[in-house]
Order: C-alpha cells, then sequence, then structure tokens
C-alpha cells in the first residue's frame, strides 16, 4: 500500500515538473494569456479596438493559431515523457494540426448540439429582458456542468494523442472507462480541475484583468498538469491504450 502510494505521488511530481521546466508549455500558456488579454481589453473598450470587420477576422485566426500550438503541445506530451520545446511543439502542430482541428469542429458541434437542447427547455418562452438573472443563473450553471463534463472526460484528449485516434464518440467512451476505473485515484485530478475552476465561477463580474490573468495562469498550468499526468498513465498502460485500437499506441 505504501509502494503504490509512493507510486502515485512520484507520477504527481513528475506530471508537475514536466510542465514547468517545458519551456514550450509555458510558451504556449503566454499566447493563450496574451489571447485572454486581448479579448478582454477589446470587449472593454470597444472604441480602441479593430473596426467591426476586422475584428472578427483577427479574433478567427489568433483562434486558429491557438489551435494549432495546442495540438502541436499535445502531442509532444504525449510521446515521450521529456521536457517539451517550443520547436518541438511547432514541428508536431504541422504533423497532428488537421487531425485535430477536425477533432474540434466535431466536438463543438456535439457541445452545440446538447447545450440547445437542455438550454431550449429553459428559455422556452422566457422574457429576455425581464429574466436576466435566469439568463446569468443558465450561464452559470453551464459552466458548473462544463467543468464537471471535463472532469468526468479528462483521460479523453490524453487518450487520443496517445493511441493517435481521432474517433469522437470511440475515444470518449473509453476515456470514461478509464476515468471510472481510476476513480479512487482521482483526488490530484479533482484538484487540478476545480480549485481554478471553482474560483473563476465565482469571481463577481467587473473583476480588475490581472486578477482574471492570474487565475488564467493558475488554470492553465494546473490543466497541463492534469494532461501530462493522464497522458503518461495510458502510454504506461498499455490494456487501457487498447481500448481504443489494439496495436496503433504512440511509443512511450
Amino acid at each position: 500500500m505504501v509502494m503504490t502510494e509512493t507510486s502515485e505521488n512520484t507520477k504527481r511530481i513528475r506530471a508537475t515538473l514536466r510542465v514547468l521546466m517545458s519551456p514550450g508549455v509555458w510558451f504556449v500558456i503566454a499566447v493563450q494569456i496574451g489571447f485572454l488579454v486581448a479579448l478582454n481589453v477589446g470587449s472593454a473598450d470597444p472604441a480602441s479596438s479593430a473596426p467591426s470587420m476586422v475584428r472578427p477576422f483577427i479574433i478567427i485566426t489568433l483562434f486558429m493559431a491557438v489551435l494549432f500550438l495546442l495540438s502541436g503541445t499535445f502531442r509532444s506530451l504525449a510521446i515521450h515523457q521529456e521536457r517539451v520545446t517550443v520547436k518541438e511543439i511547432f514541428s508536431n502542430g504541422f504533423v497532428i494540426f488537421n487531425q485535430f482541428l477536425l477533432l474540434s469542429f466535431k466536438t463543438l458541434g456535439l457541445l452545440l448540439l446538447v447545450f440547445m437542447f437542455f438550454s431550449s427547455f429553459f428559455l422556452s418562452g422566457m422574457d429576455m429582458e425581464a429574466n436576466k438573472e435566469g439568463i446569468r443563473q443558465l450561464s452559470l450553471t453551464a459552466g458548473i456542468v462544463a467543468v464537471i463534463v471535463n472532469f468526468i472526460f479528462i483521460y479523453w484528449l490524453p487518450l487520443v494523442f496517445v493511441t493517435n485516434n481521432f474517433e469522437v464518440i470511440k475515444t470518449l467512451a473509453a476515456s470514461l472507462q478509464i476515468a471510472k476505473a481510476r476513480l479512487p485515484q482521482s483526488g490530484f485530478i479533482a484538484i487540478l480541475v476545480f480549485v481554478p475552476a471553482g474560483i473563476s465561477l465565482l469571481l463577481p463580474e467587473g473583476t480588475e484583468l490581472p486578477a482574471i490573468v492570474s487565475l488564467g495562469l493558475l488554470g492553465q498550468v494546473a490543466g497541463w498538469i492534469a494532461y501530462v499526468y493522464c497522458a503518461e498513465f495510458i502510454a504506461g498502460h498499455r490494456n487501457m491504450a487498447k481500448l481504443v485500437d489494439p496495436g496503433d499506441v504512440n511509443p512511450k
């Protein structure tokens, strides 16, 4: 029992150190924080932002760039257990971006369908002006549900990139089986997922940008640590990876 506990602690420490010591991960975090700042500054001061026709194009371009960097980072962290460089992220991004982009669109479509299905019951016949509090509560509920879903399917993206399998339904089902089997060891992941998200959901309206940026940094670091922890577990347990596709697993 003591050896198992020590092993778990070692995995958690290694995942944390890999993230903290990877310049590539910090580069991606910096880009995402910059994107967050740009969105907040633009929405807070519309007069100083780009023209209305240009701004959506800029946002979409930046968003695609972030997705490209994420794809390279996810792959880099999944195919080995060393620190990740900026060069490696770009190299792997060119390899995997098209598949990741298609996966993102499929997932977004699935989420939108689910959201529209449930929100249609809540918003049916609602007077928008008279029920702004109800709309706010719906947004808060959606945020809470999103955090819970993220925790339940926390092994999904690690499984996708370790196995190199981009089938949405198949990988989602397999990740759910892994999460269920790993439930007794899920305390570490729960802290990483729920603490930053809980603070974020409790932030009052009008929170200053430095506080938002600090929380965003905490959430990004915690999220990457959770990803590395899950990816290393899957890579080290081939029986879990074979839930998706036997024989198509990246080298550890």
